[in-house]
């Protein structure tokens, strides 16, 4: 099988898959959407004339803002669709929820596999981190009280930034501008996942191990909240699960001597452990999520 006939396998099962887990979980509607005031489709980076709709529409961002209050603190959430699938639309439960509780939320698009390969990706999230840093103060945001969350391959581009320098350097900026953060099921051995998935990172093994968190692993990092779903991604065929990769990443961070916490959310998959955000008030992900980030501030 080629790379373009792995590509769209791979976008077919991951959408199979997400449809599946809606059904099965029948989201109800997002709660208190009355409460927030949401910015729509603003540029994070200036596109040149020739880039395509497309290209643009990858470089938007949403803005959740409180409608009570002043100064709130501010989070980026970066949604997940396995590198190939989906868009800051899907995060769109958990901009709300945080912007009821008092935060300010920002959800970003970036550009997916195969209109990019890595490092494609996270130099778009990066850039999203510092537009959010510079430009939120503007919206009576406190960007000095920062936090990042990432959530499945959002997980994997999080890390990334977090982890290894290289990518946030080029804005003048590192991990320090974060108060703490919140990986959840993502990705952080790349070269242990099934290998359609691994040409979002271009087809050299060399890459997809440069590119894993697992491999950066460093002291000090801003505190770190892992969750992962009871009954998260497996794959089989010799892969490692993606509880498995947290709870490895777990490890290595507590050996750096890293600040970080690990959960697992009961009674959920992949695609419950977030989607149950903002429509369950008593919800087990956003409890833990909103409590970890109350103790960072």
């Amino acid at each position: 099988m080629n790379a373009t006939s792995s590509v769209k396998l791979v976008c077919a099962l991951l959408l199979i898959a997400v449809a599946l887990g809606c059904a099965a979980l029948h989201p109800g509607p997002i709660i208190g959407v009355e409460r927030v005031r949401v910015e729509r489709d603003i540029a994070y980076r200036d596109d040149p004339p020739t880039a395509s709709d497309e290209t643009r529409r990858r470089h938007l961002l949403d803005i959740y803002l409180p409608t009570t209050g002043a100064h709130w603190p501010t989070v980026l959430i970066v949604h997940g669709g396995g590198f190939v699938v989906n868009d800051k639309s899907v995060v769109d439960n958990l901009g709300y929820a945080l912007a009821q509780e008092g935060y300010t939320a920002v959800a970003c698009n970036y550009r997916l596999y195969p209109r990019t390969t890595h490092p494609g990706p996270i130099e778009d999230v990066t850039a999203a981190i510092a537009w959010t840093k510079a430009n939120l103060p503007r919206y009576d945001a406190d960007t000095d009280d920062y936090f990042l969350i990432g959530y499945s391959a959002g997980g994997t581009l999080a890390a990334m930034a977090l982890f290894d320098e290289r990518w946030l350097a080029p804005h003048g900026l590192s991990a320090k501008i974060f108060r703490a953060a919140v990986l959840m099921s993502g990705i952080y051995e790349v070269d242990r996942i099934p290998l359609p998935l691994r040409f979002a990172f271009t087809q050299d093994p060399e890459v997809w191990r440069d590119a894993s968190p697992l491999r950066h692993v460093r002291a000090p990092l801003p505190p770190l909240l892992l969750l992962h779903a009871e009954h998260d991604w497996k794959w089989g065929w010799g892969r490692m699960s993606m509880k498995a990769q947290a709870h490895l990443l777990y490890d290595e961070l507590r050996a750096a001597g890293n600040d970080v916490t690990l959960r697992e959310i009961p009674d959920c998959n992949h695609d419950g452990i977030e989607m149950q955000i903002g429509r369950e008030p008593a919800g087990p992900t956003f409890a833990a999520l909103r409590e970890f980030l109350a103790k960072q501030r």
